[in-house]
């Protein structure tokens, strides 16, 4: 499977993903991203939910030159910015995830829970996630993983587009194109349109009290807020360019606002 996308909300109960649920079995999966806000009971990933445990003969599936983009929570498990639960039958190889990771349990900035994982060359934006750890628990030994931690001005680089190549020409940088992350120019039409809504919607303040403010140059039409746990604080419909959100049953915390427009979602880290 080559070159395919997904963008939008997706919401489940166990091992979901941005874009994959669980590879098995053999599959290739290549220049592929997700884009969007992913929801999950137990295991969240914003690219794929998990590996599995297959049966004698099952052979080992690859993710290669992939990225998400997508922001995870997990109600009541574990979460990762790529892959929630990562134990085996998997190689995730040339890939990289940006977005913000949150659950009561475990969570990382790329691996939510991880076992005997096969990795090369994979990196998450330490500073769009929030996490310094790539991994929310090990399970088992600790394993050695190939996957680095950078900053957002280090992800939005000619040098990093080199890394993720490793000597091909799958990767490269378009500043119009998917907020200046590496891409597969011409392919990333999706997420470029993801990081135009991003700048279209301000919201304010970061530091909230009584009220949040929101300006859109595209039609509003819904927001949830979250908290850290995943759980849902607040919801509800909205209309027009501009919005304002009483706030004040809110406890003080860091708390995720997702907002839907008429063309799109976005996600903003607030805080009371």
């Amino acid at each position: 499977m080559r070159q395919c996308s997904a963008e939008g909300n997706v919401t489940g109960s166990l091992q979901v993903g941005g874009l994959i649920g669980s590879p098995y079995d053999g599959n290739i999966i290549s220049e592929y991203f997700s884009a969007g806000n992913v929801t999950a009971n137990y295991i969240a990933g914003g690219f794929t939910g998990a590996s599995v445990v297959g049966f004698p003969g099952t052979t080992n599936s690859i993710i290669e030159n992939c990225y998400s983009r997508s922001n995870v929570i997990a109600t009541d498990g574990v979460a990762g910015g790529f892959i929630g639960s990562f134990t085996s039958l998997l190689v995730i190889k040339n890939a990289y995830s940006t977005g913000t990771v949150s659950s009561p349990e475990k969570f990382g900035g790329f691996i939510g829970t991880a076992g005997n994982v096969v990795t090369e060359n994979c990196y998450w934006d330490t500073l769009s996630s929030q996490l310094s750890n790539l991994v929310g628990e090990w399970a088992g030994t600790p394993g050695n993983p190939e996957i680095t931690a950078k900053s957002t001005a280090e992800m939005k680089t000619t040098a990093m587009v080199t890394d993720l190549n490793l000597g091909s020409t799958v990767w490269t940088l378009n500043p119009a194109v998917n907020d200046s992350y590496p891409s597969f120019t011409p392919f990333d039409l999706a997420v470029n349109n993801s990081g135009k809504i991003e700048s279209q919607v301000v919201v304010y303040p970061n530091l909230f009290d009584s009220e949040i403010l929101i300006d859109s140059e595209q039609s509003l039409k819904g927001f949830a807020i979250y908290n850290v746990s995943g759980k849902m604080i607040q919801t509800g419909s909205l209309e027009g360019n501009h919005a304002k959100l009483n706030t004040q049953a809110i406890k003080s915390g860091l708390y995720v606002l997702i907002i839907q427009t008429e063309t799109g979602t976005i996600s903003k880290k607030i805080i009371k």
